[in-house]
């Protein structure tokens, strides 16, 4: 052995009892060892846990492994292994502003049938990749009462929460519940958890026995600038009234104006349109019918757009708001003691100027109908004219008109009645016909064809002509006539 390579050697064996003794002081400063849990890990490639990450020094990557459970270091981390990252370990949630864990339940509480609500669900990614969220969904035989406002977020960035906004009404009295899992596409197993609510029936209650107003039948309301306003119709003295009221809770009204700039008159329509409100036709005093057409933007001064429509003067018809456009159907005058029905449409843009869109609907000619938009549609739906009618049609146009139900064998024929629209239904509320005494059912469906009555004895008493819109979450009627010619001005919330 020559010189060169005994000095070869030499530094070999150094260099070899140099990384020896490196490992081992790697072993005993791992080995034993505790400290935290960075989620399962894969030593052999099979995708399966054979032991726990142990961070020790706090840097977020692994130091170590701990192969029992013990939560101490049995074996050094090779950069061969991989930690298997469950979805549990990157996400957290929140319902309601509540911190909800894995397979926990969260009690929404009780509501009232037909009300409503809305749960706040977040979802927090708090790991280190984006999120592939494209797994949640709501399972379990209550389901179909639950749902998203909107579509779930896909993706979540690193830090980045998202919030999901469940709705859920229930239709009848009793407890459901429901199971959220949130499922991702990069990341394993999924989050999960019990959403649990009961609902209690729904009752009708009265606000106000006797309104600052004075009682009324044909009366008109609307809901605007976050009030409620109750305007115009006949008094016990038979006075045609123009007088405005408002209120924000039902209980308490405010007197806009005693006389609004237009006449006093009864069986007109409001309607909220182009951020003001707006009367139109109707009949007063004098037999006088009208188709001039106001509006105001404080209930107190009015502005006339026109003081003859295109449209005939008229009663009894019914308006909408519909693709951006004030729309009226049907209605009735008199002309030389002879009857005139109406079954034609118009809509205008701006109040002054009409356009028909049919002169002769499908419809039979008809007032003291209803009419509601609903599914992209208008509904116009019972009514009289050459007889009581309780049929069903709809347009998506106004100028074609289909017939959902005639004839329906579910609430009796009448007139005088209202309707609102709420929570995706159309809703036909009271009113009678000239055999029966007036009605205080209540019902409701969402196709047009399939009706439901959810109550028959509505507690506020028959009536009609009276007024119904929607305010706060609740259906509200107002003021009309009930049996004996009873006139009311009380007010009464579902």
């Amino acid at each position: 052995m020559n010189k060169i390579t005994l000095v070869l050697l030499t530094v070999m064996v150094v260099a070899g009892c140099l990384f020896l003794s490196c490992q081992s002081d790697i072993e005993s400063a791992t080995i034993g060892q505790s400290g935290i849990s960075l989620g399962a890990v894969d030593m052999n490639g099979d995708g399966t846990a054979d032991g726990t990450a142990i961070d020790i020094d706090g840097d977020g990557e692994p130091d170590g492994i701990d192969t029992n459970g013990d939560g101490i270091v049995d074996e050094e981390w090779s950069t061969n292994y991989n930690v298997i990252i469950n979805l549990t370990d990157v996400i957290t949630l929140s319902a309601n502003g509540t911190t909800i864990e894995n397979s926990d339940t969260y009690d929404l509480g009780n509501i009232q049938t037909f009300k409503k609500k809305v749960i706040k669900v977040s979802i927090k990614n708090i790991g280190n990749e984006v999120l592939n969220l494209s797994k949640i969904t709501i399972c379990g035989t209550d389901s179909e009462s639950f749902s998203f406002e909107s579509e779930p977020v896909t993706y979540l960035k690193a830090d980045e929460s998202t919030t999901l906004n469940i709705a859920y009404d229930f239709l009848v009295p009793g407890s459901k519940s429901v199971t959220l899992t949130v499922g991702s596409d990069n990341i394993s197993g999924t989050c999960s958890f019990s959403l649990t609510a009961s609902a209690s029936e729904r009752k009708w209650m009265q606000v106000v026995e006797k309104a600052s107003w004075s009682k009324r039948r044909f009366l008109s309301s609307v809901v605007y600038n976050n009030k409620m306003w109750v305007m115009g119709g006949m008094d016990t003295n038979n006075s045609f009234l123009n007088d405005v009221w408002w209120s924000t809770d039902g209980l308490t009204w405010t007197q806009a104006t005693s006389s609004a700039g237009w006449k006093g008159r009864e069986d007109f329509t409001t309607l909220v349109y182009d951020g003001k409100m707006w009367i139109m036709g109707g009949y007063g005093s004098s037999d006088s019918y009208f188709n001039d057409v106001w509006w105001s933007t404080d209930g107190i001064t009015w502005t006339q757009a026109t003081d003859s429509a295109d449209w005939e003067c008229r009663e009894g018809y019914s308006a909408v708001v519909f693709e951006n456009k004030m729309w009226i159907l049907g209605g009735y005058r008199e002309n030389n003691k002879n009857n005139i029905f109406y079954n034609d449409v118009w809509f205008s843009t701006d109040g002054i100027n009409w356009s028909m869109a049919s002169e002769s609907s499908e419809w039979s000619a008809r007032f003291y109908s209803a009419s509601a938009v609903l599914d992209n549609k208008i509904w116009i739906v019972g009514g009289y004219g050459d007889d009581y009618y309780n049929d069903v049609w709809y347009s998506t146009d106004g100028g074609s008109w289909t017939q959902a139900t005639s004839d329906q064998d579910k609430w009796p024929l009448r007139d005088y009645f209202s309707s609102v629209v709420y929570d995706d239904k159309i809703w036909v509320i009271g009113g009678g016909w000239i055999t029966n005494d007036y009605y205080n059912d209540f019902w409701y469906t969402s196709d047009g064809v399939s009706w439901t009555q959810w109550s028959k004895d509505s507690g506020y008493g028959g009536r009609g002509t009276h007024s119904s819109l929607v305010y706060n979450d609740n259906v509200w009627i107002m003021g009309g006539i009930g049996n004996n010619n009873t006139y009311y001005n009380d007010v009464w919330s579902w």
